[in-house]
C-alpha cells in the first residue's frame, strides 16, 4: 500500500513516488527483483485518454521491469477481478466515478468520459460533496430545508455558524474533503431527509452511468455481470438499492456483484 496514483490529483510526480513505494514493498515482501517478474498489469486511475499513455508508461518504466507490461484504466480491474465470466461492466464509486465494460467476445467496448460532474457524470464522493455544499447554501438562503449535514460539518471544522462556513468556502479560506461524505452517510442514518435524498441521487446517477454503457454494448436483453467497486458502496445500502432500480428498468438481466 502507498498513496494515490491518479495524476489528476497528485500529479505525475506523486504518481511516480507512490507507484515506486507500493511496488518496492510488494517486491520486498515476495523477495523478488523486478527482473524476476514475467508479466505485469497496471490499472491506473486517471489513465483515460491516449495522450496519457506515454507519460504513464514512462513512469511505469522507472520500476525497472523487463517483462511485457499491460496498461488499462483502473475501472477495468472491476471486470477482471469481479466478474467470474471475465466480461461485463464495472462501475466505480470512490473519490470520483467511472464506468467501463466489454462484451463476451471482447470485440465491443463501452465507456463514459470518467471526467466527473463538469461532463455530466456523477456518483463519487466529490460529486456528492458538491451537492451537499449546495444543500447547505439552500439552507442558509431558505431555498431548501435544514439538514444535519450542516451541524456535522460545523463540528468537524470547528466553525461557529453556517454563515462563516459558506464564507470560508466561497472565499477559498478552506475546502471540504472527499472523506466528508461520511458525514452525509451518518446524517442519512439518523433520518436526515436531505442526506437521504443525496444518497439516492448518487445511486441514480451511478445507475445512469451503467445504463449508458449497457446501451453501448446492447446488453439490455441479456444476462451479464455488473461489478460495483469503490468505497462509496460501503456507505449506505440505499446507493445500491437506487442504482439497481435504475439499471433493472432497462436491463433486468444485470447481475450485481
Amino acid at each position: 500500500e502507498s498513496g494515490p496514483g491518479n495524476h489528476e490529483t497528485v500529479g505525475y510526480e506523486g504518481f511516480r513516488n507512490n507507484l515506486l513505494k507500493a511496488a518496492n514493498i510488494a517486491l520486498d515482501q515476495a523477495r523478488l527483483s523486478p527482473q524476476e517478474i514475467s508479466g505485469a498489469g497496471f490499472g491506473i486511475g486517471g489513465y483515460d485518454w491516449p495522450v496519457e499513455y506515454k507519460p504513464t508508461m514512462e513512469i511505469i518504466a522507472t520500476l525497472g521491469l523487463t517483462c511485457p507490461v499491460e496498461l488499462v484504466n483502473d475501472t477495468e480491474l472491476g471486470v477482471y477481478c469481479g466478474s467470474p465470466r471475465g466480461w461485463g461492466i464495472a462501475v466505480v464509486s470512490g473519490t470520483g466515478c467511472n464506468c467501463r465494460g466489454w462484451d463476451e467476445s471482447r470485440t465491443r467496448f463501452g465507456r463514459v468520459t470518467g471526467a466527473g460532474l463538469e461532463f455530466g457524470e456523477a456518483g463519487g464522493a466529490s460529486e456528492m460533496m458538491f451537492m451537499a455544499i449546495r444543500a447547505l447554501a439552500y439552507e442558509w438562503t431558505g431555498r431548501g430545508p435544514a439538514t444535519k449535514i450542516t451541524t456535522a460539518i460545523l463540528e468537524k471544522y470547528k466553525i461557529k455558524n453556517l454563515h462563516d462556513l459558506l464564507q470560508g468556502l466561497i472565499c477559498h479560506q478552506f475546502e471540504v474533503d472527499g472523506s466528508d461524505v461520511l458525514l452525509v452517510f451518518k446524517a442519512a442514518a439518523q433520518g436526515d431527509a436531505v442526506a437521504t435524498d443525496l444518497i439516492r441521487w448518487t445511486g441514480r446517477e451511478l445507475g445512469e452511468l451503467a445504463n449508458t454503457v449497457i446501451r453501448q454494448l446492447h446488453f439490455e436483453n441479456i444476462s451479464f455481470d455488473l461489478v460495483q467497486i469503490g468505497s462509496m458502496f460501503d456507505g449506505s445500502p440505499l446507493l445500491t438499492e437506487e442504482m439497481k432500480r435504475v439499471v433493472h428498468a432497462i436491463a433486468p438481466g444485470a447481475n450485481f456483484i
